[in-house]
């Protein structure tokens, strides 16, 4: 037993040299973490910001609610592919001016193609007794299941036999 204390002791004595310079490490990033995520607001409000057009196909931002994690909220509410989203937080951390900073190329694809689906409902008939169809909605893999219990009025059952399918 003496050799186990004497072992812990040491360990102690060594875990607390060590600590002191990585919480000290630690306390700076974290320091320097909290200026990179201030939260702030989407810019992608309107059209013409960082290049934004029409024929993008972006959805729009329409509150004005502050954002604490911005790739996450280009990737998930807007759709725009890693690099776009990546591109736009640059920007707004470098603080660039949104209507003379061109970001978005006028000919190019800056939303996941992959990302949307078409509703699986989308040409099934008005009468075939599915709540509010055929359906128009492009939604998202992720948030499908969520689509089709709140739009539809489907059942847990009926929903995961879809989420099979696609």
């Amino acid at each position: 037993m003496p050799f186990s204390n004497c072992y812990l002791s040491n360990f102690k004595l060594l875990l607390s040299e060590d600590a002191r310079g990585f919480f000290k490490k630690l306390s700076t990033n974290i320091q320097e973490t909290e200026k990179e995520i201030k939260p702030t607001y989407c810019p992608l409000t309107s059209l013409n910001i960082f290049g934004l057009c029409a024929s993008h196909n972006v959805r729009l931002c329409g509150s004005q609610k502050q954002i604490r994690h911005l790739f996450e909220h280009f990737r998930n509410y807007h759709h725009l592919t890693p690099h776009y989203a990546n591109e736009l937080v640059n920007a707004i951390a470098e603080n660039l001016d949104p209507v003379l900073t061109k970001i978005f190329p006028s000919n190019s694809k800056i939303i996941d193609p992959n990302d949307k689906i078409a509703c699986p409902f989308h040409s099934t008939s008005s009468e075939s007794g599915i709540r509010r169809t055929p359906c128009t909605n492009m939604i998202t893999k992720r948030f499908l299941s969520i689509h089709l219990k709140s739009v539809h009025h489907l059942r847990v059952k009926q929903i995961k036999e879809i989420m099979k399918e696609i």
